[in-house]
Formats: C-alpha cells, sequence, structure tokens
C-alpha cells in the first residue's frame, strides 16, 4: 500500500473512532439527562405526595384545632341570683353568644327586650329561648305531660316551660311568676297520678280563687287549698333536718316557700321529694341546674319561710 493511502485510511480510521466517541458521548449525555430527569419527577412525585400528607395533617390541624375551640367555647355557670345593671348584662350576653345561639340573638336583638327580661337570662341563661321567643310564642291550649313525667315519680316541670310558660298569670305569666302553681302541680301529680293537673290548671284555679297577689306573686294560701281538692292531706312542718327527713320517710312531699339566696331576688317555692348523705333533692321550676344538684340542710334552712308536707288522706288514716 502506497504511503499516501496508508495515511487517507488512518485518517477516515480516526474520523470514525472521534464519530464513535462523540456518539457514545451523545448516548451518555440523553442517558444521562433521561436519569437526571427521571430523579427530577421522582422527586417532584414524593414532594407531590409530602405536600399532600402535609395538606391532610394540615387538615386534620385544623379540624382539631376546630373542635377544640367548640369544646372550649365558654360555658356559663349559674350561681346565686344577683342584680345587674343594663351594662352588666349586655356584657354576659356578648361574652356567651358563641355558646348559645338563643343567647346571641337576644344580644343582637338587645334594643327589643327591657332590662329586666335579659336580667332573667344572665341570671338563669336556661331561659335563653324563652325569653328570645317572648313576644312571638303562644303556648299550647291544654298542655299535657310527656311521657317521661307521667313515669317520674316525682317529675321536675318547669315554669318556663313552652307548652305553658307564655300563658297568662295574673299580671305576668306563668314562665316568670308560676312557681307557686308549678310546684302544686308537681305535687298533685306525684301522689295522685291526676295527669290532667299542670301549671295551667293551678294557675286558673289561683287566680279565680284571688291568691295572685300582683307585683308580688302566688299566695301561700295556694300552698293548703289547691292540693286539699284532690284528696291531699296538708299541714306546716317544723323547720329541723329531722322533721323534713320524717316526712320524706313516710311518703309526704314538702313546698319550701323561699326568700332572697340560691334561688331568688325576692320570693321562691321549691319541692324537696328525698334525701341521701349528699343532702336534699330538689325541685326547683325555675332551674334544671339547681334541680340536678343536692342541698345540705344548713344550706336551705337560712332560705325557708314556711314548710308544708304533702300526704294523701287516706294513706294518712291508714298510718294512724
Amino acid at each position: 500500500m502506497k504511503q499516501s493511502d496508508y495515511r487517507r485510511e488512518q485518517k477516515k480510521l480516526r474520523k470514525i473512532q472521534i464519530a464513535i466517541t462523540i456518539s457514545g458521548i451523545i448516548i451518555s449525555i440523553v442517558l444521562l439527562v433521561g436519569i437526571v430527569q427521571n430523579i427530577a419527577k421522582q422527586n417532584e412525585s414524593h414532594k407531590s405526595k409530602e405536600n399532600a400528607t402535609k395538606q391532610v395533617e394540615t387538615e386534620k390541624k385544623e379540624e382539631t384545632t376546630a373542635e377544640k375551640k367548640s369544646k372550649t367555647k365558654k360555658k356559663y355557670k349559674i350561681s346565686a341570683p344577683k342584680e345587674y345593671t343594663r351594662t352588666q348584662i349586655l356584657k354576659f350576653l356578648k361574652q356567651y353568644s358563641d355558646s348559645d345561639e338563643n343567647i346571641k340573638y337576644l344580644y343582637e336583638n338587645r334594643d327589643n327586650y327591657d332590662t329586666d327580661l335579659l336580667e332573667k337570662v344572665a341570671n338563669n341563661p336556661e331561659m335563653a329561648e324563652f325569653i328570645a321567643n317572648y313576644f312571638d310564642y303562644e303556648s299550647e291550649g291544654k298542655p299535657k305531660l310527656s311521657k317521661n313525667e307521667r313515669a317520674a315519680e316525682v317529675p321536675l316541670l318547669i315554669q318556663w316551660d313552652k307548652r305553658w310558660g307564655y300563658k297568662t298569670y295574673g299580671d305576668s305569666n306563668i314562665g316568670l311568676a308560676g312557681c307557686g302553681p308549678t310546684c302544686v302541680s308537681m305535687v298533685v301529680y306525684s301522689l295522685t297520678r291526676n295527669d290532667k293537673v299542670t301549671p295551667v290548671t293551678a294557675a286558673k284555679y289561683s287566680e279565680e280563687n284571688g291568691y295572685y297577689v300582683e307585683g308580688i306573686g302566688t299566695a301561700w294560701k295556694l300552698m293548703t287549698t289547691f292540693p286539699a281538692e284532690y284528696g291531699i292531706n296538708i299541714h306546716e312542718v317544723g323547720l329541723s333536718k329531722e322533721r323534713i327527713e320524717s316526712e320524706l320517710d313516710n311518703g309526704g312531699l314538702i313546698i319550701c316557700a323561699m326568700g332572697p339566696g340560691d334561688f331568688t331576688l325576692s320570693g321562691h317555692f321549691i319541692v324537696i321529694y328525698g334525701y341521701d348523705d349528699n343532702g336534699f333533692k330538689i325541685n326547683d321550676p325555675n332551674c334544671i341546674t339547681r334541680s340536678k344538684k343536692q342541698w345540705t340542710y344548713d344550706r336551705l334552712a337560712t332560705q325557708i319561710k314556711a314548710l308544708w308536707g304533702y300526704k294523701l288522706e287516706e294513706t294518712r288514716e291508714t298510718q294512724k
């Protein structure tokens, strides 16, 4: 082979080698780019999953926070009633607006309610719904006791229950002034099981017989005359722990006329129906919370103005 031909062949071979090397480099670059893109996609997918997980965790945290906020909403406490200024009452309503829709409504419509009505809610927030509907709701024509009330040995009847609370009683209504009629109706039903007797029945009797005293409420006379109409024997009970317990031990019930204190700013009536080592069991016709609590004799005694014991006449005669 000629020298010139040999050189040409060497040049071709070098070109081929260079081409192969360049191709290899290009292929390596392509492969490397593919690998980098694949890693990037994997990273992106991983980040996407991480973000999704974080979002779910964030949403869970937000839900948990919302639940905690819901659980930590301010809950009102019911304590001994007191006199409030209107400013104090509005502060109370604003403070608990998030806890109760009726309280919120009262706060938003506060200009439509006088101070006396709103003070009822500040002292007993259980009445919020009753007061919120005060100007619009009409009680049923002939209210009836519920199945649970009829089944209870001594049912708790609440004077501001919408079944009868808006019914007129003297210059007021049963919801605001009917603690007396509500107590005697509890006693009469408990002893006779006559479910026709409701606070409306007792309030009507009280009005017809002049036992409602305008501006004061129910005269004590109702505590003896109304139950007697249903064959119940009534007598005054001496103010002592032993006498109250003895009355209850013999199957009787007691109504107490209460002065200012834990239950009222003026006058009030409650029913005592039992006792144990924790204290006396009562039905306060104005407050469910107070009715669930047991009361020591010493706590009640300073507020009691009079007590009446109730028992069916035939039962007492049988015991003699």
